[in-house]
């Protein structure tokens, strides 16, 4: 009595939540207001940049500003964010490894079913007959069926936290993110700051507006994965 009290006190629960998350839609307004603070800090540096360009003599200045505070913080975030969704998405790991361990042994036990059939048919070798005898399990189908439906509910939970944390997916997307970083960082920084140390403003903004390509990409892909009711609110603002 008390484990079906405990069942439809879950069973409400999980009703409710589920209602009160998708009405909440929290999903989506966070992915929305990431958008908008994203736009904001890329105008932000980009109107930092534009004033460095109309005082040249604060170019350089205005991209040391931008390496420290733009680049290189968010290469950090990337690369400190990827591992830590990388760790994360090993958390499913233990869930996965008890599914399929019941999953097989519900395997083996499908097989002791197909024994215990033949068993109930006289071989005419008698060493064959006497194997099938001793291999016989009564009830296997049982703990077949029981094992089964264990090992699929698990594994469906895994499934189903994967698919919410998207822990692989979000460390993929920052581990290319910050690869690109590096690799832009490393080709062109070098010829920018010569750039911006002789005056030349079309190689910096050229140089910083490829920075931000990649950042903008970045954010897409996470908004556009999930597209937000208004997906207007995170167009591409130009130099």
């Amino acid at each position: 009595m008390a484990i079906q009290v405990l069942q439809a006190v879950a069973l409400i629960l999980a009703f409710v939540a589920t209602v009160w998350v998708g009405m909440r839609q929290s999903v989506g307004q966070w992915l929305q207001s990431r958008a908008v603070a994203e736009r904001m800090r890329a105008d932000l540096f980009r109107a930092i940049m534009r004033a460095g360009a109309d005082a040249r003599v604060f170019l350089a200045p205005a991209l040391a500003c931008f390496r420290d505070a733009h680049l290189d913080w968010q290469l950090a975030f990337y690369i400190g964010q990827g591992g830590q969704y990388r760790r994360s998405a090993g958390n499913t790991t233990p869930y996965k490894m008890a599914g399929y361990l019941l999953l097989a042994v519900a395997v083996v036990l499908g097989l002791v079913g197909l024994i215990n059939l033949a068993a109930r048919f006289q071989s005419p070798l008698a060493p064959v007959d006497a194997a099938l005898q001793w291999i016989r399990l009564e009830q296997s189908e049982r703990w077949q069926l029981g094992l089964g439906a264990m090992a699929s509910s698990i594994l469906a939970f895994a499934s189903a936290r994967s698919f919410m944390d998207l822990d692989d997916r979000n460390a993929s997307f920052y581990a290319m993110a910050a690869a690109e970083l590096h690799r832009v960082r490393s080709a062109d920084l070098a010829d920018a700051e010569a750039a911006a140390a002789s005056g030349n403003v079309a190689e910096v903004m050229a140089f910083c507006e490829k920075v931000q390509t990649i950042l903008d990409a970045e954010h897409l892909a996470w908004v556009f994965a999930r597209p937000p009711q208004e997906p207007t609110i995170v167009p591409k603002s130009k130099v």
